[in-house]
């Protein structure tokens, strides 16, 4: 049977764009109040967390098959720090189309430079058992 098959990104290219959380500051204080004792008790506690807010996304490309009008699309995703500068890049190439009864569509990411970020790549044995 013919036809496209979106294969899309690695597991590795998915686990890249999630590992952007957002920054959180939680802070929990319990008070209690005790009759004999005007004053207010209580404990403290905070947490914190290490992140920058989500990726934005948006569609850079929607690919048209060999068969199908629309495969899927390819995004660009940025980050911005409070000023809008954007301090995180990847952008959703198409590394390889191996034919395999029809295309297959292998996603990786490139850096704003253009370069491929090494850990979101199909490694050639994978393109080759497509």
């Amino acid at each position: 049977m013919r036809m496209d098959q979106w294969i899309g990104l690695t597991d590795a290219g998915a686990k890249y764009l999630e590992r952007f959380e957002l920054e959180y500051h939680v802070q929990t204080i319990t008070f209690w109040f005790d009759p004999n004792d005007p004053q207010a008790k209580g404990e403290q506690s905070e947490r914190h967390g290490r992140g920058i807010p989500p990726w934005q996304r948006k569609v850079i490309l929607n690919v048209e098959g060999a068969w199908d009008d629309y495969v899927g699309s390819l995004h660009e995703y940025t980050v911005e720090d409070k000023e809008g500068n954007i301090v995180e890049y990847a952008k959703e190439v198409m590394q390889a189309e191996p034919w395999s009864s029809g295309p297959c569509y292998f996603i990786a990411l490139q850096d704003r430079a253009g370069q491929w970020i090494a850990e979101t790549l199909w490694s050639q044995e994978e393109l080759d058992n497509a």
